[in-house]
């Protein structure tokens, strides 16, 4: 089992549903010292912007997100997903938990 924090699309339950076949049941959950902000995916010609988060420089910001507890290939599913604009990385959360996070890489 893998816990990954989601901070964007991967909350909503119909992408859950389309992304994993099934809903998960989160947890709330915070991440300290990065920042919330949006780009733009450049293989996606939708003109979308999306959610991403950057390191916050010392500020004292926490980002609220969900907590997803994954199984299987799940992992690599949501890896699918967010595709080569985002890397992924262990943070620890404010609950003490481990949970892979994805950064975007621009």
């Amino acid at each position: 089992m893998d816990y990954l924090f989601a901070y964007g699309t991967l909350q909503d339950e119909k992408i859950q549903q389309s992304i994993f076949g099934r809903t998960i049941n989160g947890k709330p959950d915070l991440l300290s010292g990065y920042e919330k902000y949006s780009i733009r995916i450049p293989d996606n010609s939708s003109g979308t912007y999306y959610p991403a988060i950057k390191p916050s420089d010392g500020q004292k910001i926490s980002i609220p997100g969900t907590l997803l507890q994954l199984r299987g290939n799940e992992l690599l599913t949501a890896d699918t997903y967010e595709g080569d604009s985002y890397i992924r990385k262990k943070l620890k959360l404010e609950s003490g938990i481990i949970a892979w996070v994805y950064i975007a890489k621009y």
